[in-house]
């Protein structure tokens, strides 16, 4: 026996059972089950490469599932991240506006979507004038 599925969900069980029956009769087979492996969330990301000091501007992205999302821009030799928490949000397109870091210098703008079973992270270069 064999079927094709499709739309499934990322990291999710799925419970099964056979059913077969005859003029004879029917059987039940037992429940059976199968997990659908992680599937990278983040299919589209877009953000300026340069941008001013404490301006605003918009992140661009495309989720294929819903996700946990968030934004971080860290300086690219250490020093502090600023996080940007946006919980679960659906698949789709999004548009997120954020601020610029107050202080000039090289950073990394990372995007981060996470399913139950793992995480993608996307990141490009931010310099800050």
């Amino acid at each position: 026996m064999s079927a094709n599925i499709s739309n499934l969900t990322p990291c999710t069980t799925y419970h099964f059972q056979l059913v077969a029956s005859n003029p004879d009769g029917s059987a039940v087979g037992g429940d059976q089950k199968f997990k659908t492996p992680f599937g990278a969330p983040i299919s589209f990301f877009a953000a300026p490469t340069r941008v001013r000091a404490r301006r605003r501007f918009n992140v661009r992205f495309v989720l294929s599932d819903a996700a946990k999302v968030k934004i971080e821009i860290a300086r690219r030799f250490g020093g502090p991240v600023v996080i940007y928490n946006y919980g679960t949000l659906r698949a789709g397109r999004h548009t997120e506006t954020i601020r610029a870091p107050g202080r000039g210098g090289s950073y990394v703008l990372s995007l981060i979507a996470k399913l139950s079973c793992g995480q993608q992270r996307v990141t490009q270069r931010l310099i800050v004038r």
